[in-house]
């Protein structure tokens, strides 16, 4: 029996897609990865408790009027004002051209893919008739392939996915033959 395999699932420790990918990051980007995963990066919760800031909020916040601690969770996805203000917009925009290009460069020949993008002319296909604005959309002659793409906190990874799957709605395709599948990424 096969091997099911999932390329977007980091499963074990030692998973080789996980270890091949994190030894060609750059320094920078492999040690930031390393502080985060053991919450040792300097925000501000951490340098109140190593004695070298008071006090531990969030400057963000603060500009705003709001009173909230700023710790790694709050930085890399709660801050409220900086949801509000479009800083993980950016971020999220950032890897969905990632992705993008990549989908770009591996397409076969009849299949096209558009993204949401602001330096791309995203519009969707005649056929989908849906209020949706999909991160990503593939299409092929008999395939539609729409997909959201997630920034979340590692405490939040696994409720993204229901929240961001919103059903396709019945004869949201019009042409005969035609399917189309809705699919998550949580990064």
């Amino acid at each position: 029996m096969a091997k099911k395999c999932n390329l977007f699932a980091i499963k074990e420790k030692d998973d080789k897609l996980w270890s091949s990918t994190a030894a060609k990051l750059p320094e920078n980007h492999f040690t930031f990865a390393i502080a985060a995963s053991v919450d040792s990066l300097p925000h501000n919760s951490n340098l109140c408790r190593w004695g070298k800031l008071l006090p531990d909020l969030c400057t963000i916040c603060c500009k705003f009027g709001r009173q909230c601690k700023q710790t790694l969770a709050h930085v890399l996805s709660h801050c409220q004002a900086a949801i509000q203000h479009g800083r993980y917009k950016a971020r999220h925009d950032q890897i969905l051209e990632i992705l993008f290009k990549q989908l770009q460069q591996h397409l076969p020949a009849g299949i096209n893919a558009a993204a949401d993008l602001v330096a791309q002319l995203y519009t969707l296909p005649t056929s989908l008739l849906t209020e949706l604005r999909p991160d990503l959309v593939v299409q092929s002659p008999c395939q539609l392939h729409l997909l959201e793409l997630t920034m979340c906190w590692e405490a939040n990874f696994f409720s993204a996915k229901p929240r961001k799957q919103i059903p396709v709605p019945a004869g949201a395709v019009t042409h005969v033959g035609t399917q189309a599948t809705l699919s998550t990424i949580q990064v």
